[in-house]
């Protein structure tokens, strides 16, 4: 069968390439910007104008051109069509490079716990973004152990030397003695931040049990053991622990429930919750003497 001369060539495939461009994904930090092409196969078809569009102009923009503009951290998809054919490429914007890698739930350069006093730590980017990965290594277990919390898992020993995750938890051992704690954090760009700390654990009892834990902040509700936090996706909020006596155990340790999404919402070492999709779910602020639960319900 001869296709007549009114039916044309058909598109077969649009390919799209530029700098930094692998395997369909791009990475860009925000402010930066690349122009792309389209190749439309096969070389002789009749409709070969290219279409560009973006699927969240808000983090990626794109020009007809194909000139690509990365305007906020976030995850856009470009898309180049042409002749009822497609191709698509996941760009990725992160932070400005000038952000820095925040460690959350230490003090200072060093921190000094006693025997059984766990502080959960959290490492972010300044605008409080999450990094591509973590990992957070101990140079010696002797002292000090990772444990892990959360699912119906409470404070069990890893037992390794090397955990990964946006939020930890350490544990000084029996022994006391000295550790340094290395993080490293990788952007979505590649780029990579490392930051240590020294950990003293001197071998003391756990402070003084606390007889109250309390808290506070926007938008949260209850009193007592109970809470309830209502937010809409895409917002953040800061829930502030109040431990009395004043030398009581004064950092708490947030973990899930056993059976909870755990992606509807994060809270960081210091309280800051991150409400991420609409959905419910729990966590309880802990310390070895006292908890409250909070129930958080996300729009």
């Amino acid at each position: 069968q001869v296709l007549s001369a009114s039916a044309g060539v058909p598109v077969t495939s649009v390919a799209i390439s530029g700098s930094g461009v692998s395997n369909g994904k791009l990475s860009l930090a925000k402010g930066k910007s690349v122009q792309l092409s389209a190749a439309v196969s096969p070389s002789n078809a009749t409709s070969k104008t290219v279409t560009w569009s973006s699927s969240d102009a808000s983090v990626a923009s794109v020009t007809g051109t194909g000139y690509v503009s990365a305007v906020k951290a976030g995850t856009a998809k470009i898309t180049a069509a042409a002749g009822g054919k497609s191709a698509t490429v996941t760009v990725t914007v992160t932070a400005p490079s000038t952000s820095g890698l925040n460690l959350v739930g230490l003090d200072g350069d060093s921190t000094t716990l006693s025997w059984q006093y766990s502080r959960q730590i959290t490492a972010r980017e300044a605008d409080g973004s999450d990094f591509a990965s973590v990992s957070w290594t101990l140079s010696d277990t002797t002292a000090f152990q990772f444990t892990t919390w959360g699912g119906g898992d409470l404070g069990s020993a890893t037992f390794d030397k090397t955990v990964t995750g946006r939020t930890i938890v350490i544990e000084p051992k029996y022994d006391k003695g000295t550790a340094t704690l290395t993080v490293k954090a990788t952007r979505a760009d590649g780029t990579v931040l490392t930051a240590q700390k020294t950990l003293v654990n001197d071998g003391g009892d756990s402070p003084d049990p606390a007889t109250s834990l309390s808290l506070s902040g926007s938008g949260l509700s209850g009193s007592g053991e109970t809470y309830t936090l209502t937010m809409n996706a895409g917002t953040s909020t800061q829930l502030t622990t109040s431990v009395a006596p004043a030398k009581a155990n004064q950092h708490v340790i947030w973990y899930t429930l056993a059976g909870d999404d755990t992606s509807v919402a994060t809270i960081d070492a210091d309280g800051t919750v991150y409400a991420h999709k609409a959905g419910t779910m729990r966590y309880r602020a802990y310390t070895p003497s006292r908890s409250v639960l909070v129930t958080i319900t996300v729009k």
